[in-house]
């Protein structure tokens, strides 16, 4: 997709895909934010220790810069939010998640709820707080306490 001065924004582009091709177009922006970011926060782990990045990129203002799990799951809430695929994927490469599922809904003009579930925590938290959260999570199928 190339944009020129005077076309529609990406969102529109977005919307006008989703609407020929099917609700996977979202999806499929979602996941290659989310590795696009992934890779940054790799490369470049002191931009990404939390998300006050997504404020100097212009895509949103999150309610929360370190949201906790629970934040997570609940949903968090992204003022003046760009895109909510794009937000998804941002906020949960941003988290250091792996393997997250998302959703995002708008709730009122110009706020993106982003929910995030995941698998595991990655660098975002401190070792203390995986430890904390690691005994609290129930124990997975044939694992020993």
């Amino acid at each position: 997709m190339v944009l020129r001065p005077g076309d529609a924004g990406p969102r529109r582009r977005l919307r006008e895909l989703e609407f020929e091709l099917g609700e996977v177009i979202p999806r499929v922006v979602a996941q290659a934010t989310y590795e696009f970011y992934r890779r940054r926060k790799e490369e470049h782990p002191q931009v990404f220790g939390d998300l006050s990045f997504l404020v100097l990129r212009g895509v949103g203002v999150p309610e929360n810069l370190r949201p906790t799990r629970d934040e997570l799951a609940e949903g968090i809430d992204v003022r003046n939010g760009y895109h909510g695929a794009i937000l998804a994927g941002m906020v949960a490469a941003g988290c250091g998640l792996e393997n997250p599922s998302w959703s995002w809904e708008e709730p009122s003009p110009g706020v993106v709820r982003i929910r995030i579930a995941w698998a595991l925590f990655k660098e975002y938290f401190s070792v203390e707080d995986r430890d904390d959260i690691s005994r609290r999570m129930p124990a997975s199928p044939g694992q020993k306490d």
